[in-house]
């Protein structure tokens, strides 16, 4: 999928150099993630530091920045894909992350919600969990945008609809979706991940090539340029599961903290 370039991106604690040194806690790790935006992203080498801050530090409107700005099809259907697959991984957006990016009235039409996703909907229909009050108003045709098989009066009308609500909000939309999805790699691998920037032989752009442990590699997420110079975000490929992460580094920290 990839060529690697000759470097790396040292993203957080890559190896220890002296076993008598004492390892770094989680809380210090974390630390050393900024506390403020980086400048703008003008190379993929750059992008990984924005994505850090914004998930480190819940600042969702930061990645309103990676939006592609020079083409409306690739950023519409990336926003769609963005929202669809968190919602597949059961990844949502709280009501405050909603009102951070302005998109209550996204909420209202059935696009998103502020309480359940696709994966929620989903096992209560086949009888998984059991349904919550209010989850009669969702719709399987437009909850996190799937991608519908229905006659072609039905899907014509939803892409209308969708095309017309992602308009209003663009990079705000597209920011919720990626912030959401970006959500299935926990805090601390932010921390502790390496990046590796390769080139994609399919289109001019790169891919960020995310592992921990050295060698297992969990995500890609492919980047590219706008005419400005600012980079774009368009694919997030989970190669671990966010449950196989998540079970990861709870033994991880447990292990740092003696639970």
């Amino acid at each position: 999928m990839f060529k690697p370039l000759a470097f790396a991106i040292a993203a957080g604690l890559l190896l220890a150099i002296g076993c008598e040194k004492k390892l770094p806690s989680p809380a210090e790790l974390l630390s050393n993630i900024p506390t403020r935006a980086p400048e703008a992203s003008k190379g993929p080498g750059t992008v990984f530091e924005h994505l850090q801050y914004a998930m480190v530090r819940k600042d969702p409107k930061h990645l309103e920045n990676f939006c592609p700005a020079d083409d409306k099809p690739l950023a519409m259907g990336t926003t769609q894909m963005f929202h669809n697959h968190a919602g597949y991984y059961g990844l949502g957006l709280t009501p405050e992350e909603v009102e951070t990016l302005g998109l209550q009235e996204f909420v209202e039409a059935g696009w998103i919600s502020e309480k359940w996703t696709t994966r929620d909907l989903k096992d209560a229909m086949e009888g998984k969990r059991d349904p919550e009050s209010g989850m009669e108003k969702l719709s399987e045709f437009k909850l996190d945008m799937p991608y519908v098989q229905a006659d072609k009066k039905t899907i014509d009308k939803l892409n209308k609809e969708l095309i017309a609500a992602l308009e209003k909000k663009p990079a705000a939309i597209y920011a919720g979706g990626l912030y959401r999805l970006l959500k299935g790699i926990p805090e601390l691998a932010w921390a502790t991940t390496s990046v590796i920037v390769g080139t994609n032989p399919k289109k001019e752009m790169h891919d960020l090539v995310l592992k921990i442990e050295g060698e297992v590699h969990y995500a890609t997420i492919a980047v590219g340029k706008n005419a400005d110079g600012t980079m774009y975000i368009d694919v997030v490929k989970y190669e671990k599961s966010p449950a196989w992460l998540a079970k990861k580094f709870s033994e991880i920290e447990e292990a740092e903290t003696g639970k």
